[in-house]
């Protein structure tokens, strides 16, 4: 009984890590600072796999995204369309939002996309 409650538990530990990481990947994307937010959505995304916290994994993507509209825009549509492909229901609204960033990623040149 011991054994397999520490494989469970163990078993959690990376998606534990990811929310963690994505959490302060959110904390430094609202101070502005785009490498450390951009550094932490990628730990969490190595850290998941689609089948488990799809939800979790698809934000690491968009929030990825939005970090990297200041570094790489090619890369940024990348995780954005990744972000898009794990939503289960393409009519929700952070697929809405996925759109939306994609949107503006093709549209505007600027860096300043108004994201916070």
């Amino acid at each position: 009984m011991l054994f397999r409650s520490t494989t469970a538990a163990a078993a959690h530990v990376p998606s534990s890590e990811a929310t963690v990481l994505c959490q302060a990947g959110m904390h430094a994307l609202n101070h502005g600072d785009y490498l450390d937010a951009a550094s932490r959505f990628r730990r969490a995304i190595k850290l998941l796999s689609p089948t488990s916290r799809r939800h979790l994994l698809a934000q690491a993507h968009h929030h990825l995204a939005i970090a990297l509209l200041y570094d790489d825009r090619n890369a940024a549509e990348v995780h954005a369309w990744a972000a898009l492909s794990l939503r289960p229901d393409q009519r929700s609204h952070w697929a809405d939002e996925d759109r939306k960033l994609l949107s503006r990623l093709r549209e505007y040149g600027s860096p300043s996309l108004g994201y916070s």
